[in-house]
């Protein structure tokens, strides 16, 4: 399920989705560089995360089949990712795109395990604020809620 580098690049934020109904390209060429659903509208996302000019990353609609995990054996569109600048990449920041435009896109479609989601962004808050229809300026600030108070605490691990 990680066949390559940009896989792993992507895998911190594309994983997010583990705790919603959509594909992460398990079980086809591109897992975690395609995001799927057969209800997706892979166009329309597209063009809103272009408009959004998120750096790092690439968008373009394609159409798969998962053969593992969501959506198995089920053809669905979706949006596959290139990474075209790993240190700009921030893959969480990536996965907050995607996830807002489908959520805004598909409000009677897509939808997140809002047990499991803290488990994959860190806190509660967060959840609580996108399921609420939150916009992007309120989400990026509260996925580094607790983010300084975890650097102050692990900084006298840190060997290099």
């Amino acid at each position: 399920n990680m066949p390559d580098l940009d896989a792993a690049t992507l895998y911190p934020g594309i994983a997010c989705f583990e705790a919603a109904n959509v594909s992460v390209g398990r079980g086809t060429e591109r897992p975690f560089r395609w995001v799927g659903a057969p209800w997706m509208d892979a166009a329309a996302v597209v063009k809103r995360l272009r408009a959004e000019d998120i750096p790092g990353v690439e968008f373009t609609a394609h159409r798969d089949m998962p053969t593992k995990s969501v959506y198995e054996g089920v053809p669905s569109n979706g949006v596959r990712l290139r990474v075209t600048d790993r240190d700009a990449l921030r893959p969480l920041r990536v996965w907050l795109h995607l996830a807002v435009a489908l959520r805004d896109l598909h409000p009677k479609d897509f939808a997140v395990d809002a047990e499991r989601l803290p488990l994959f962004v860190g806190n509660k808050r967060f959840v609580e604020l996108f399921q609420a229809g939150a916009p992007l300026s309120a989400l990026e600030p509260a996925l580094d809620d607790g983010l300084a108070a975890f650097k102050a605490r692990r900084a006298a691990f840190l060997l290099y």
